[in-house]
């Protein structure tokens, strides 16, 4: 089962403990987590099923990728980290195609990369280290 662990910044507003929870994508994983922890899961998907725009989720310290369906593969021993992006200068804001302004959790990411090495358990032969 994989691992899922919260921020402690997102621990501050629900209570969110470490858990290992079963599943191959990231959306299952979560859903199985959530049905331990009902509350936690308005704290991080949207009314949509979407991982919130101020929020990050890594897989073993990678990116995920598919924010909207979160099928983003987990492995059976990966760590799913969920950590709140902070706002550092208007460049984590971009404007889209309609002119609507919206957060670049990207640029953010990648800023806190390093942060996110530190609390990634690296699992032998899976993944790839953050650089």
């Amino acid at each position: 089962m994989a691992t899922v662990v919260f921020s402690s910044f997102i621990q501050g507003y629900v209570k969110c403990p470490s858990m290992d929870a079963p599943g191959n994508s990231v959306r299952e994983v979560l859903e199985n987590y959530f049905q331990e922890f009902r509350t936690v899961r308005s704290y991080i998907l949207d009314d949509q099923g979407c991982i919130r725009p101020r929020l990050a989720v890594f897989v073993d310290g990678a990116v995920v990728e598919d924010r909207i369906d979160l099928t983003d593969p987990v492995h059976l021993h990966a760590r799913v980290f969920v950590q709140a992006m902070p706002i550092d200068s208007e460049y984590d804001f971009i404007e889209d195609e309609c002119d609507c302004v919206r957060f670049n959790w990207l640029a953010a990411c990648h800023r806190s990369a390093p942060i996110i090495a530190e609390h990634s358990r690296r699992v032998p032969g899976r993944g790839k280290p953050i650089t």
